[in-house]
C-alpha cells in the first residue's frame, strides 16, 4: 500500500480475524493503536512483525526456566507482547495487501514452536517437563494448529452455501443461529486456543502460580479442542466460511 494513504481505526477493524475473548479484553485494544502507527508511519513487513513475534516467544521461553518470581512475570509480559505482534501481521498484511501463503506458513509455525518452547520452559522449571499432563497438552497443541491451518486452508477454497438437512432445523439450525450471531459481531463463536494460552503463558505465571497452571490448561484445552473438532465439521459440511 502506499504510505500516503492513510488507514483509519475504522479500516483495520474491517481486516482484523475473527476475535478470541481474551484479545477483546486484553489485547486488541493496543494491536489498533499500534496496527494503525504501523501502517501509517513505518515500512515494516508483515513478515517482520511475525518473525519479532517469534523471537519474544523466545525470550518468554527463557524467562520461564528461571526460578526468580520477577523472571516469570517477564515472561509472562514478553508472551503478551508475541501476543500483540500476532494480532497485528494479518491486519498489517491486508492493509497492505501484501498477504502470502509464506506468511500465512510462517505465522502458524511461529506459533506452534513458541506454544511449544513455552510449555517445555514451563514444564521444565516446575520438574514436570515429562509429566503426561505436559505429554496431553502438547498432543493437543498439536492437534489444535494442525486443525486450525487444515480447516483455514479448506475455507479458502470453498464458497458459502446454504446449509441443508440437519442443519436447516432443529438442534443444527439452532447451533448455526448461535454461530451465526457471534460470527457476525467477528467473534469466535467459544473459548479459543488463545484463551487457553493467555491463562497458561500469561495470567498464571503473572500470578506467581505456574505450578497450578497445567492440570487447570490441560481441562480447559482439551474442552477447546473438542469444541474445535466439532466446528470444523460443521464448517466442512455446512460450507461455512468462518471458523472456529
Amino acid at each position: 500500500m502506499n504510505q500516503e494513504v492513510r488507514v483509519t481505526l475504522r479500516d483495520i477493524e474491517k481486516v482484523l480475524p475473527l476475535k478470541s475473548w481474551w484479545a477483546i479484553i486484553a489485547v486488541l485494544p493496543v494491536v489498533r493503536w499500534l496496527t494503525l502507527a504501523v501502517v501509517n508511519h513505518t515500512r515494516i513487513t508483515p513478515n517482520t512483525i511475525t518473525i519479532s513475534s517469534i523471537i519474544l516467544r523466545i525470550f518468554a521461553a527463557g524467562a520461564f526456566t528461571c526460578s526468580d518470581r520477577l523472571a516469570l512475570m517477564a515472561g509472562a509480559v514478553f508472551f503478551y507482547c508475541a501476543y500483540v505482534l500476532d494480532c497485528m501481521d494479518g491486519a498489517v498484511a491486508r492493509l497492505r495487501q501484501q498477504s502470502s501463503e509464506f506468511g500465512r506458513f510462517l505465522d502458524h509455525v511461529g506459533d506452534l514452536f513458541g506454544g511449544i518452547i513455552c510449555l517445555a520452559a514451563l514444564g521444565y522449571r516446575q520438574g514436570s517437563l515429562l509429566s503426561p499432563v505436559i505429554a496431553g497438552i502438547l498432543v493437543c497443541h498439536l492437534s489444535e494448529y494442525y486443525i486450525s491451518y487444515l480447516t483455514s486452508t479448506i475455507i479458502q477454497i470453498r464458497s458459502s452455501h446454504v446449509p441443508g438437512g440437519f442443519w436447516a432445523k432443529g438442534a443444527g439450525a439452532a447451533y448455526i443461529r448461535y454461530r451465526s450471531l457471534f460470527h457476525s459481531r467477528n467473534v469466535k463463536s467459544f473459548f479459543s486456543f488463545p484463551d487457553y494460552e493467555a491463562l497458561i503463558f500469561f495470567l498464571f505465571p503473572l500470578a506467581g502460580f505456574p505450578s497450578y497452571a497445567f492440570t487447570v490448561c490441560f481441562m480447559v484445552i482439551l474442552v477447546v479442542l473438542m469444541y474445535n473438532i466439532f466446528s470444523t465439521f460443521v464448517t466442512i459440511h455446512t460450507g461455512g466460511t468462518r471458523f472456529p
